[in-house]
């Protein structure tokens, strides 16, 4: 059993009196109120925020490399990957770049 677990199984529920009163000094609060319909209504879902729609969604994948390869880049410290991933982008841009015919 994890300690979470442990810790909420010995909670021990108020009693009915106990409940009543924490309740009232709960609404007793001005700035605890509970909210009306009008406001319920007014509510919209929540919607996080999380990481921005990329243009160019990456492939997560398992690759081996060469030691000193990844230890080079390990050193460039964070974004480590995104450098390496730049390297292979502009390697293969290179590769299939298109060579104009000469002109006579």
């Amino acid at each position: 059993m994890s300690d979470t677990l442990k810790r909420i199984s010995k909670l021990v529920p108020p009693t009915p009196e106990e409940d009543a009163e924490i309740r009232a000094a709960a609404l007793a609060d001005p700035d605890a109120q509970p909210m009306t319909e009008e406001m319920l209504a007014q509510l919209k879902p929540f919607r996080s925020a999380g990481r921005p729609k990329q243009e160019v969604v990456k492939k997560q994948i398992t690759l081996r490399l060469d030691d000193k390869v990844v230890d080079f880049f390990r050193k460039q410290g964070p974004g480590w990957q995104t450098q390496l991933n730049d390297v292979l982008v502009e390697h293969v841009d290179k590769a299939t770049r298109k060579v104009a015919p000469k002109r006579a």
